[in-house]
């Protein structure tokens, strides 16, 4: 309960969500990544250090956040990845995708995501942080509102979630 919530009141909130929303997604298949293929970082990646570690801590998350979620950044000579935050996306503890958020406000778009071609999933197929959930769990816009929220929450991409993430 990093955001002073109860247990009960999570579970409360998923019941609500499932109550609402649930119906819309009885039945539909979970997609799973291909079998065998393996993600690796490109060499340019390396864990959360200078401009973008200094983002997140004046945000007001502790360096403990960046460890805990295998946070990345790019080296300046990536020119597609340099000055994000970039947020891996794991499924059954593998890395399957990422999503880079850019450390400057003046910059758009905000968020990027790996390529289809690229990545073992798509970003919109599953959730960031998926492999924490429980059972009652909080589902929310973006990964920072994970890393604000703690491991009881996943993240979609964006406003709205798709078959494949439910």
């Amino acid at each position: 309960a990093e955001l002073g919530l109860t247990e009960q009141e999570v579970k409360d909130f998923g019941r609500q969500f499932f109550t609402l929303y649930g119906d819309a997604y009885k039945g539909q298949k979970r997609i799973s990544p291909p079998a065998g293929k393996v993600l690796e970082f490109p060499s340019t990646f390396r864990p959360l250090e200078g401009v973008c570690l200094d983002y997140l801590l004046g945000r007001g998350y502790d360096v403990s956040v960046a460890q805990r979620y295998n946070l990345q950044c790019a080296d300046i000579t990536d020119p597609f990845w340099k000055f994000r935050v970039i947020f891996p996306f794991y499924f059954d503890w593998k890395l399957v995708a990422w999503t880079g958020r850019t450390i400057y406000k003046d910059v758009d778009p905000r968020y990027k995501n790996i390529s289809n071609k690229q990545s073992l999933m798509d970003v919109r197929a599953t959730l960031y942080n998926i492999d924490a959930l429980a059972r009652n769990s909080i589902l929310v816009e973006g990964p920072t509102d994970v890393l604000r929220i703690g491991s009881a929450c996943a993240a979609v991409i964006g406003l709205e979630f798709t078959n494949a993430q439910v």
